[in-house]
């Protein structure tokens, strides 16, 4: 698939914005005496190897059940095959990581769709709007959450995300580069902050550091309504 977001991914041409990492499954019935097993190979356009790759593995095991269920396979041996293994080791190990980190996988595209709207002073065209939208609404949520531990005691904070829009608006030009570049900073603080935070067993300090972070996100926030036009 060849992506081109400035053409592929418009709301006039009704092309969803999402697209998929998952590509196909193989499954292959293995008999072994006393048992039949079904093993599978995922192949996968990219994977995250720290957060998903453990959810990928429990997705292919429930499918090798339904496959194995009406002959009584037992699940066999899972391989995932990828053409882009990456890490974000440094971000904090959650399940339910922000959207806008999540885009890293999913919908990179729409961090360009974004520089270019902000970095540009015509009105923007209604996918820049909606990412736009999505951006503050999670930076929204994000600073309420700064303060708000999860229930296994761990932050929730976005990391990746900030510091790939704060890469775009740096290397991108236009009317507005000067607001972008503060904009930028605000963000790189923002992913600076989040990749320390202190222990929880640390409330004083915890405390002081998600209002700080809180502090930050809203700003960027504010930042973002203010370029919106």
């Amino acid at each position: 698939m060849l992506v081109d977001p400035t053409v592929d991914f418009t709301e006039a041409l009704g092309v969803k914005n999402d697209f998929a990492s998952f590509c196909l499954v193989q499954f292959t019935r293995r008999d072994e005496p006393g048992a039949v097993f079904i093993d599978c190979v995922g192949y996968y356009r990219a994977q995250e190897m720290v957060k998903w790759w453990p959810i990928n593995v429990a997705e292919l095991l429930d499918l090798q059940t339904q496959v194995g269920k009406p002959f009584d396979g037992r699940p066999g041996r899972i391989t995932t095959i990828t053409a882009c293994a990456r890490s974000l080791a440094r971000s904090p190990t959650h399940v339910a990581m922000p959207a806008i980190d999540r885009w890293l996988d999913q919908t990179p595209e729409k961090y360009f769709v974004l520089a270019s709207a902000l970095l540009s002073d015509t009105p923007m065209p209604a996918i820049g709007q909606k990412v736009l939208h999505e951006w503050i609404a999670a930076l929204d949520e994000l600073t309420e959450a700064a303060t708000a531990p999860t229930p296994d005691g761990g932050p929730v904070v976005a990391i990746e995300g900030p510091i790939r829009l704060a890469k775009y608006l740096r290397s991108g030009s236009g009317p507005r580069a000067d607001e972008c570049t503060r904009l930028a900073e605000n963000l790189e603080e923002i992913a600076r902050i989040g990749k320390s935070p202190p222990p929880s067993s640390e409330v004083q300090q915890r405390h002081t550091w998600g209002a700080r972070l809180s502090r930050l996100l809203g700003r960027a926030a504010e930042q973002c309504r203010a370029l919106d036009i």
